[in-house]
């Protein structure tokens, strides 16, 4: 129980961190906070947020029962789905130790690059998986299990 809330609170911490840099638009939007809001009617400004990764990692350590985070909500069918995701995710990475490519994850759980990266980076920031090798473009970068 100690580690689940010392991870809760390492997020939090990074997820506030996060906002105070950036300041993203869902900041004070009572959408966001409202149970009733559906991600769908919120996944524009989500899908654009410089701090989206920080948010899923939040939500997945702390799972709050109220509002949308990262684009799903945590209490219902969006939020097992997200997290069946990033664990598909990291057993594709854990599949081979030289590392895989984002573009290799995309292709392998059919997602959009975009989609792919932002699992990848939330693996990397959760200690799931770590950076190996960067190229020059940060969507090729190479990940391996933790």
């Amino acid at each position: 129980m100690t580690d689940s809330l010392t991870s809760i609170a390492e997020a939090e911490r990074a997820l506030r961190a996060a906002a105070v840099k950036t300041s993203p638009r869902c900041l004070g939007m009572a959408s966001f906070t409202d149970d009733a809001t559906k991600p769908s009617e919120v996944a524009h400004i989500c899908s654009r947020c410089p701090i989206k990764v920080e948010c899923l990692a939040y939500a997945r350590a702390a799972r709050p029962a109220a509002g949308v985070w990262a684009g799903a909500t945590w209490g219902g069918r969006e939020s097992s789905h997200v997290a069946q995701r990033l664990d598909d995710a990291a057993r594709i990475i854990a599949q081979d130790p030289e590392g895989v490519s984002i573009t290799e994850v995309a292709r392998r759980l059919d997602l959009h690059e975009g989609a792919a990266r932002t699992v990848v980076q939330t693996l990397v920031r959760t200690g799931r998986a770590t950076v190996v090798k960067r190229h020059r473009a940060p969507w090729t970068y190479r990940a391996v299990a933790a």
